[in-house]
Formats: structure tokens, sequence, C-alpha cells
């Protein structure tokens, strides 16, 4: 979903996100994998009515819950979820494909 500049119609920003089943719950879930706002035109509120429009999508839908993953290091970020969602105390991990090999060949 976009977000369209008022002045010269070009794309303020933009919000992707991946609807998908999950262990634990009946109805589908929402992985809100992007947000973005060009950064001329942030704190305009275009990353809240981008949230606000994919919240409207869940409760039409009958989504289970919309979730996302923000850098520590990113306080702008933070600052505005902080005030939509609530932190979950998790840690996330990675394993690149390669090291599964490597692990396979030890």
């Amino acid at each position: 979903m976009a977000a369209r500049n008022d002045e010269d119609g070009s794309i303020a920003g933009f919000l992707h996100y991946v609807i998908h089943p999950v262990a634990g719950a009946t109805r589908p879930v929402c992985y809100m994998q992007d947000l973005f706002v060009n950064p001329k035109l942030r704190r305009q509120g275009i990353a809240s009515t981008l949230i606000a429009a994919l919240n409207d999508l869940a409760f039409t839908n009958k989504w289970e819950r919309i979730y996302w993953l923000v850098d520590d290091a990113n306080e702008n970020a933070k600052g505005l979820y902080n005030n939509i969602g609530f932190k979950l105390n998790f840690s996330l991990h990675a394993l690149p494909i390669k090291a599964v090999e490597d692990l396979q060949n030890t």
C-alpha cells in the first residue's frame, strides 16, 4: 500500500505486508514487513495513516494480529511503534542457509 504526496502526486510512503497462517491461531496474521516514509515528509502522520489503513484491513478480514520488527537503534520508528502497539520481549535470531550445510558437514 502507498501514500501519495498531495503536492505533486509522488510516493510519500509505502508499507509492505505479508499475510500468513501461524501455529496457535485459527486466523491468519499479518507481518508488516516494511514501512518507509520519504525523509522530507516525515512527522506529518503518513506512517500512522498507513498503519491505520493496514489495521482497517486486518479488522475487515479478521486477521489475528499485526506484528513487525524494528531495529533497536531506530529511535524514531520505536517512538511511533511504542504509541500504537506493545513490545514483546523476544530476541530475533537468524541462521544463514550456508551455515546449516556447514553444520551437516562437520
